[in-house]
């Protein structure tokens, strides 16, 4: 069962991002809405985050009231003309005081609850959480499930009642979002649009993947596909034989919309010789750039595909570069899984900031030939033999 979630003065965060996803998932929790009034997250200033209930303030009628006068002709002076009256509009603003406010000081990186009014007025509190549209957005998994069933030809209210049946089969082990035909009508239209005439090329590119046993995800932001993951059956049945080690890495000499490509490979004990090892695909895709959030997308993406089965928990080592990011994403998606260096950016690092520092390059080739020594090693003594030469000439530059 999902914890209970508290918002008290004084939390901290680690990011504006974090204070508002907790915001809104406690909003969740105690069935009402939270909207940013005010924000703000410059590095060389004060950080500020304001929150308020949907129900706060009043409404404002920013339309002409004064209807007696248009172009300079007054409405109405024959019986004939037709008298127009402002029109009657409703509106959530009530007045509602509920109010969180959080601070973050120049160049620090922790957000604090600073103003907490957690008390609702002038309205009444909802008796389910799904009456607001926020909480009916639905997770990452259940948006993609919604587009599968769109594109399996589902009818709006189908895709309702499947996505009631799931909710119900996890309401213990997480907050589902109440989707109503509507909500499914919208994600459809904005499917469609993604999927337009304007973009055959990208469907029958994706429709031919998927024709050849693919696993295709992506992701859409204003209508553009932003990420896209693809992986085939051989791959999958491959990796889940031998998911030990996966080797990851981003390139961008590879289109001409400059965004990265991630490609994912295994290793195998299967090589040439005893001593070698393989490669063997597992996943590629792009990503509109190489954020912690787009890695993370990737690797859940991964997760589903290849060890959704529950019965593999994931790569026990990931080989990666020195992207922090990435590192990140592990951790969120892989907790359990260990992650290395790989030897290319080993060797590139230790030219880059070694380098510089030796003035005979011949002693340098032969700092750089033991490291390698290092690297390659396949047992403990080995290892503690190549150290020795590598600390026993790096005094002498």
């Amino acid at each position: 069962m999902s914890a209970i979630l508290t918002l008290e003065k004084g939390m901290q965060f680690d990011s504006k991002k974090d204070a508002e996803n907790h915001c809104i998932a406690f909003s969740r929790q105690e069935k009402f809405s939270l909207v940013i009034t005010s924000s703000r997250d410059r590095s060389n200033e004060d950080g500020i985050l304001v929150m308020m209930c949907e129900h706060h303030g009043s409404y404002r009628n920013t339309r002409n009231t004064d209807r007696s006068q248009k172009n300079g002709k007054k409405i109405g002076s024959n019986e004939n003309d037709e008298v127009k009256k402002p029109r009657n509009t409703s509106s959530n603003k009530m007045g509602c005081g509920y109010r969180v406010r959080f601070f973050r000081g120049k160049h620090k990186n922790q957000w604090k609850t600073t103003t907490l009014v957690d008390v609702h007025t002038n309205h009444r509190m909802a008796t389910n959480a799904s009456v607001y549209s926020v909480h009916r957005k639905g997770t990452e998994d259940q948006n993609e499930l919604i587009m599968q069933l769109i594109r399996a030809g589902r009818t709006d209210s189908e895709i309702v009642q499947i996505m009631r049946e799931i909710a119900t089969d996890h309401a213990e082990s997480e907050i589902q979002a109440d989707f109503n035909p509507r909500d499914i009508s919208n994600k459809r239209l904005g499917f469609k649009k993604v999927m337009s005439e304007d973009n055959d090329s990208l469907r029958s590119f994706i429709n031919k993947l998927e024709g050849k046993s693919y696993a295709v995800r992506y992701d859409t932001v204003n209508q553009r596909i932003s990420r896209f993951f693809f992986t085939h059956q051989i791959c999958i049945d491959r990796t889940r034989q031998m998911p030990d080690v996966l080797v990851m890495d981003a390139t961008y000499s590879t289109n001409a919309h400059g965004v990265p490509f991630i490609n994912i490979v295994g290793v195998s004990n299967l090589g040439y010789t005893s001593c070698t090892l393989a490669n063997f695909a597992v996943a590629g895709g792009w990503l509109s750039s190489e954020s912690t959030a787009d890695y993370e997308w990737f690797l859940y993406r991964l997760k589903d595909t290849i060890f959704a089965s529950g019965s593999l928990p994931g790569p026990t080592l990931m080989v990666t570069d020195r992207a922090q990011s990435l590192t990140n994403a592990i951790k969120t998606v892989f907790p359990e899984t260990m992650t290395m260096l790989c030897t290319v950016h080993i060797t590139r690092n230790f030219s880059t900031n070694v380098k510089p520092t030796f003035k005979n390059s011949k002693k340098y080739e032969e700092i750089e030939e033991v490291l390698k020594k290092m690297y390659y090693c396949q047992t403990e003594a080995e290892y503690n033999a190549a150290s020795k030469e590598y600390s026993m000439p790096i005094l002498s530059k």
